[in-house]
């Protein structure tokens, strides 16, 4: 299996058991700084070094790599060992997951485009400011109001 070959490749013990599973034996340090690694060469671009370490494109390894964790996780959970299962979950959700979605897209500088940052910054403002008072002359309209009550004097 990929997951296995992946995680052997990167000098850990991973064999495949009979059902189908993996079986990981190794620091879940060592595992994620690998997995880590392989992430931030994808998302940097450079997606040919990956190819050359594992003989499959850059994207199949993070999700392998994904795939392991996520397996951690259900088995960390198994085991209540919350610390675990929830390190692994960072791995899958903050690590993996933007490596593998924004593979490709080129950072920029945001003083490369102050213009359009300044431009969309505006429409948001005046947009919820133009919401926010529909929703309130809507209530109005409807008799829901946001004055105080009337003070009440006694007899």
């Amino acid at each position: 299996m990929q997951v296995a070959q992946i995680v052997q490749a990167n000098g850990m013990s991973a064999k495949v058991i009979g059902d189908g599973r993996v079986r990981i034996v190794t620091d879940l340090g060592l595992l994620a700084k690998a997995a880590t690694e392989d992430a931030d060469l994808l998302f940097k671009g450079e997606e040919q070094e990956l190819q050359n370490k594992y003989g499959i494109s850059g994207k199949e390894v993070i999700y392998y790599w994904w795939t392991a964790f996520d397996g951690l996780v259900r088995r960390y959970v198994q085991e209540n060992r919350p610390a675990e299962a929830d390190f692994a979950s960072f791995m899958t959700t903050s690590v993996l997951e933007p490596s593998y979605n924004f593979a490709g897209i080129k950072s920029k500088s945001i003083s490369e485009n102050v213009g359009i940052l300044v431009l969309l910054l505006v429409f948001y403002i005046l947009y919820t400011l133009w919401l926010g008072f529909s929703v309130m002359y809507l209530f109005e309209g409807i008799g829901i109001r946001t004055t105080k009550p009337a003070e009440k004097k006694e007899a």
